[in-house]
Formats: C-alpha cells, structure tokens, sequence
C-alpha cells in the first residue's frame, strides 16, 4: 500500500518497482492500475510479459480486483481482423489487455498499431529483459516496447534484477521512464558524484517486511569416486580443449561447455556428425550422473512423505533424461515446465502440481523461472548451476515469497571438479544459498569471491 500510494502520487505514474523476488510486484502493480482505473485517470491500459505469465496475471487481476483483460494471443488477434477487418486496431477493440512478448517480437505492427491507439498505461513484466547496450538503439524487445512508453502517459517496470547486466541497465529504465532526467548515456558521473535519483523507483526488501523464512542449503558432494567414474570420458576436458579460432567459434564453446556442465544429454543435441567420439562419451556421462542416482533416492521418498519437490534445469533434454530416468528407476511420474508447451498445458501442469494428490516432483527448464509462484513447495533441486547468479536468485525466489511459512531447503550440487565446483565455490562465498542476493550490500563482498574464482574458470570474450 505504501508504495502503491507513493507512486500514484505523481501524474503521470512512471515508476520501476524493482522489490527483491517473491515480494509482491505484480499485486503492487495491480494496485496501482486498479487505483488509477477507479479515479478516471486512465482507460486503455496494455501489460507485457513473458508468455509464461500472461495467463498468471489474467488470473490476478481478475481474482484480486475484477479487472476484466484480454489475452491478445494468435487467436484472438485473428478474431479481430475476421469481424472488423485485417487492418483493424485491436487495441481499440480490446482497451485492457495483456500481451506475450513473444508476441510484440512476432508482429511489430502491434506496436505501431498499440501508439496509435494511445495506451494510457504501460505495464512490462521481467522488465530485465529490456536491453539496450551503450550505443545501440536497443535489442528488439526494447525498440517494441519504447515507442509504446515514449507516450508520455503512465508506465510501470517490474524486475526483481534491474542490475542483471550491470549499473548501465538499471539507468537505461530509468531512462525509459524519465527521458527528461537521463537526457544522454553519463551514468559514471552520476554515480561518482552520488546525483539523487528522481522519485521513480522503489525497492523493498526482505528486511523491510520482517524478514521470511531462512534459506537452508543443502549442498550434495559427489566425492572422487564419482568423479573418477567419468574421468575417462571427462567431457568438461575434451570440450574446453576444443580450438576456437574466431567469435563465433568461441560463442559455440562456451554453449558447449554450458550443455556439458548440465548433461551429456544436452550437449549431444547440438555436436555434428563430427562429433560422434564425444557424443558417445556425453552418453557415458549420463549413464553414470551421480546426480540422477541421488534424485531417483530422494524422490521416492518425497513421494512417500508427500512433499512436493520443484527440479530446475537449464535445457530441455536434460529435462527429458531426468524424467526418463524417474520413470524407468523409481516409476515415478512427474509434471513438467518447458518453453515448448502451450501456455494452457503449462497453467495445467503448474495446477496439477499443486493438488494434493498430484504429480510430487516437477521438472522445469528455465521458463519457470520467472513469476511463476512455487511457495508450496517442501525443497528446490538445482540440478544444474547457471553462471549467472541472478538466474540462480530467480529460480529459488519462485518458493522463498510471500506467502512460505516453513524453511526454503535448497539442494545443490557440488562435483569434486571442474568449472561447476568452482562455480559452487564462488556462490557459496556469496551466501547465495543463504540470503537473497539484495542482501548483499557490500559490493566489495562480491568482488572479492569473483577474484578467487571467476578468472579462472570463465573464458575470455
């Protein structure tokens, strides 16, 4: 209430609600809107968000405050031209709606079509994923979305990691919001010479609110004897050997060193007919995953305590091997979350999952890492670690939310070698696996375990 109040203070509302992961964005959001509705001060309002949320927040605003949208999908957009015309605006015909990114990317007339309609409100989800380098006019989601916010009327910027890239990205929404107060790209001044930011942003965290259940890390060691057992197809090894002679040689590496670090399953799907000595030697890996051998363990007995367990993996044929081998090893059904499924088959997955006497463990790839609410979930299983810590934040801020009563256990993976162990080093010298990553208000703290470890496992650009 106290943000909402402090942003609908201000005419027009343009303002970036940046609060640490499971504090309430969206509800912020939907106050705001819903305030600004009743007070006559807006009619056409548009929010972006992943395809994976849309669904989520018809739900919320519907639920929470009555607040009637449409989803502007495929089939609804081919509704409007059928009965108005294939060059009808549909946001004159839909004045409250919600909108994929996905979307705004695969028709850009929408946007041109969204600016002629006049969009009173502008709200965008994951707002991180508006980028726009120094110098760049902005990568595509940015350049569909700024003209829609160049309107000059009221907008709203959602991200739990406004500073994902670094100190440029959070001033460039700022500069989305204020153009007037960010006129050009001297961001270092501003920040050596400690300029106030305007009143456009706010950020709660945990603390402010009392502070949430604590965070228990579990880590699961493999000790050298399951390290030994792929140490003569050491995968990691052959790959990171592998010449890169230009850029696009190396940005094929390192995928391939990623993939590797999740499975072997993972980095098959992407090896040539080359590659097929390496390829039998990723299925070795996985043949042996002492990770499996673990989670096969665990499930059956979450199963039998029925507590429900969320798995994150970074690629979907990692998801397949973990679901086959649930299957066959401990015959175990289990629900799943991945970008290849519709955004209906994803709401029901997410809705069987919850049931009591639903599926007790689900398996999701990163497209259940944002937005989606896990609170009613005994532990969070990081099969694999992303190298960037805020996708590890954002895949443990789905159960550590509003709303959690008990401890978030969290159970990761520590190899005896390799770049993961080294990555397991560095976030463990964080406390990522303790206290969110806003916590961490010494920025020295992250510099220095980057120091130990970062130089000396990630490849040069």
């Amino acid at each position: 209430m106290y943000v909402a109040e402090r942003a609908t203070s201000a005419d027009p509302v343009r303002w970036l609600l940046a609060d640490e992961v499971g504090l309430g964005k969206t509800i912020e959001a939907c106050l705001i809107l819903n305030r600004l509705v009743h007070a006559g001060r807006i009619e056409r309002c548009l929010v972006v968000a992943p395809q994976s949320l849309t669904v989520q927040w018809l739900g919320e605003l519907w639920r929470k405050y009555h607040q009637v949208f449409t989803l502007l999908d495929s089939d609804r957009l081919a509704d409007v031209a059928r009965d108005f015309g294939a060059d009808f605006n549909p946001f004159d015909v839909h004045r409250r709606a919600v909108i994929a990114m996905e979307m705004l990317l695969e028709r850009p007339q929408l946007t041109a079509q969204a600016v002629a309609a006049g969009i009173d409100l502008l709200v965008v989800d994951e707002a991180q994923r508006l980028k726009r380098p120094p110098g760049h006019p902005g990568e595509r989601l940015w350049r569909a979305v700024a003209p829609i916010a160049d309107l000059g009327r009221d907008v709203l910027l959602l991200s739990a990691t406004p500073l994902e890239d670094d100190a440029h990205g959070f001033f460039r929404l700022l500069q989305l919001l204020r153009p007037e107060e960010f006129p050009d790209d001297d961001f270092e001044s501003r920040i050596a010479h400690g300029t106030p930011l305007p009143p456009c942003t706010s950020s709660t965290r945990r603390a402010d609110i009392g502070g949430f259940p604590e965070r228990v890390g579990v880590a699961v060691s493999a000790g050298a004897s399951a390290f030994r057992r792929i140490s003569d197809a050491d995968v990691e090894h052959i790959v990171r050997s592998a010449p890169a002679p230009h850029a696009v040689a190396r940005r094929d590496k390192i995928d391939r060193i990623q993939r590797a670090c999740s499975s072997g399953a993972a980095l098959s799907v992407v090896l040539g007919p080359d590659g097929d000595e390496l390829r039998r030697h990723a299925q070795a890996m996985d043949a042996t995953d002492w990770r499996i051998d673990w989670l096969v363990s665990g499930a059956v007995r979450w199963r039998a305590a029925k507590e429900k367990t969320l798995v994150f993996v970074a690629y979907r044929e990692t998801l397949e091997m973990i679901r086959s081998a649930l299957s066959q090893r401990a015959q175990l059904a289990t629900g799943l979350f991945h970008e290849g499924l519709s955004v209906a088959r994803r709401d029901t997955e997410v809705a069987r999952f919850r049931e009591l006497d639903g599926p007790s463990l689900l398996v999701s790839t990163e497209s259940g890492g944002e937005g989606r609410n896990f609170e009613f979930c005994r532990r969070l299983v990081l099969f694999d670690l992303p190298w960037k810590p805020t996708v590890v934040e954002q895949r443990i801020g789905r159960l550590d939310r509003i709303g959690r009563r008990d401890p978030v256990e969290i159970v990761y993976f520590r190899p005896a070698g390799g770049i993961v162990a080294d990555v397991v080093r560095l976030y463990e010298s964080l406390g990522l696996f303790r206290e969110p990553l806003a916590g961490l208000s010494r920025s020295s703290r992250i510099l220095k375990a980057r120091s130990r470890t970062l130089p000396s496992i990630l490849p040069r650009r």
